[in-house]
């Protein structure tokens, strides 16, 4: 296992962030361990910039999101019986 490679919570965040977002998606190497964020913007009619900057934002603020979730503490399981919240 690599020094860098995704805990079990970070994968679990991750997922859980996955499921919640509607435009940008996430999808994890599982040789590498990376993460890549993707968001499409459909042209197919007029290209709208205030549509594009809108996704782009949201997918700013997803990356900090992503970020500060990939970073906290790993939350205890409070199912486990002996852990009181």
């Amino acid at each position: 296992m690599e020094a860098n490679a995704l805990t079990t919570d970070q994968s679990r965040k991750l997922l859980e962030l996955n499921h919640k977002l509607v435009v940008v998606k996430i999808s994890i190497n599982p040789e590498s361990d990376s993460v890549c964020l993707s968001a499409i913007v459909n042209t197919d009619s007029n290209f709208d910039r205030k549509t594009f900057r809108s996704v782009l934002k949201g997918f700013i603020e997803v990356v900090i999101k992503l970020q500060n979730e990939l970073n906290s503490p790993p939350s205890p399981n409070t199912d486990t019986p002996g852990n009181t919240p």
